[in-house]
């Protein structure tokens, strides 16, 4: 197997970048972008990632101790991108208004509804989301959301959007309790969702793409979400014992060219019809599996959680207004960038 409430996110394919800024040298105390001044930032260096952070030493800590531990507990059920995985920093805001000005942009100019995103390119990846004071667990699933994509590395593309964000959306309600790992636990909000309007046809569903009105209509996007989930969690967990292999025997059927209602068919042993009368079912049921194993070893992450520089905050930061296509704002922060480089040697 391969790895990766109701809210949109947004994950976007990389631009071409036309110039790259040299950064040979930090000089401490040259002025940053405005953008960049406040709340202070500051950094942590874990194994597999690097933490670009607003909060807390003690709360960045915990962050990145329980994702160190998602990583482990992801690969031992989702090997690594064999091709490897590009660098991953976490932007993790103080609070909403902080993040505000690094949500993404729709078609027509306005910001997405968007509690966090992620983008991957060909050298790095970036998450960038807000600390919910008052809601960790919406901050919680954000992170674990968008660490399955970045986990999934280059993978992914080889899967529709409805796995992709189904398995993420499953492998959201990742939690250490009484020393195991635990995932799979039922998203209330989307139960209810499934069970309040008419869920969209198997069918529908199983083509939606990014590019699909469907993917992008606000007031869609959470039955887009909810029956993703529903119906990936109930492939891992609600079947019999070897439905994970149907899931991607069904896939390697669609790479073959077999038509997509016939691989469905074959690997799953009902047509769509049968699906969606059999995921109401599922939906509508008292209780749901969930997988609990021991934690994989891990010591914690130990770095020293320093004050970040003004090349790195302006850096990452530019990086993510690049990826949600704040131009404008990225633009500030390359200007930054080039007045901190062009007084270093």
């Amino acid at each position: 197997m391969v790895c990766s409430g109701v809210r949109k996110r947004v994950e976007f394919a990389p631009l071409r970048k036309s110039t790259l800024i040299p950064i040979l040298i930090f000089l401490a105390g040259l002025a940053a972008s405005p953008l960049a001044a406040a709340p202070s930032w500051h950094e942590l260096r874990a194994p597999d990632f690097t933490i670009l952070s607003q909060v807390s030493e003690k709360d960045s800590r915990a962050w990145a101790d329980e994702f160190e531990q998602f990583i482990l507990a992801l690969h031992d059920v989702v090997p690594p991108d064999p091709g490897g995985l590009p660098p991953l920093t976490v932007v993790l805001f103080a609070d909403p208004r902080q993040f505000s000005p690094y949500i993404p942009l729709a078609a027509d100019g306005r910001p997405i509804d968007a509690a966090g995103f992620f983008s991957r390119h060909p050298t790095w990846a970036i998450i960038g989301l807000a600390r919910h004071a008052h809601n960790e667990a919406e901050t919680r699933h954000i992170i674990f959301h968008e660490g399955v994509h970045w986990c999934m590395g280059r993978t992914s593309l080889a899967y529709p959007l409805w796995f992709n964000e189904g398995l993420a959306e499953v492998f959201s309600t990742f939690r250490i309790q009484d020393g195991q790992a635990r995932w799979g636990d039922p998203l209330f909000g989307h139960v209810a969702l499934l069970r309040e309007q008419e869920p969209l046809p198997v069918e529908k569903l199983l083509a939606v793409t990014q590019a699909s009105p469907l993917y992008y209509q606000k007031h869609r996007i959470g039955i887009f979400y909810a029956e993703s989930w529903a119906l990936v969690h109930y492939m891992l967990f609600g079947r019999r014992a070897g439905a994970r292999s149907d899931l991607f025997y069904y896939f390697q059927e669609l790479k073959t060219g077999m038509a997509p209602d016939k691989a469905f068919e074959v690997a799953f042993g009902t047509d769509y019809a049968g699906m969606d009368e059999t995921l109401r079912e599922y939906v509508s049921g008292p209780a749901y599996a969930v997988t609990v194993r021991d934690l994989p070893p891990a010591s914690g992450v130990t770095a020293a959680f320093v004050a970040a520089s003004p090349l790195l905050v302006e850096k990452t930061l530019e990086n993510l207004a690049y990826s949600s296509r704040r131009l404008d704002v990225a633009r500030q922060h390359a200007e930054a960038l080039l007045k901190l480089s062009a007084r270093s040697p």
